[in-house]
């Protein structure tokens, strides 16, 4: 199979949205992995904050997303 500069360049863009989206998740795991270890050194009173700043987040999808770009 030839391979043409346009199919190159086709290729490349579809990688490179491949890697992108493959980064977003990696990224979101990670911060998650992070959230539960901060989680786990939290003193009662903490833990009563973060639970209840997941529940409002839970509760208002815009909320969440807005949490999310911020951290």
């Amino acid at each position: 199979m030839e391979i043409t500069t346009e199919y190159a360049k086709k290729a490349q863009k579809e990688a490179e949205w491949a890697y992108n989206k493959a980064m977003e998740k990696f990224y979101y795991s990670m911060l998650e992995v992070v959230f539960l270890r901060i989680k786990t050194h939290l003193s009662t009173e903490g833990l009563k904050k973060v639970v209840k700043i997941d529940k409002k987040r839970a509760n208002n999808e815009n909320l969440g997303v807005e949490f999310s770009q911020k951290t």
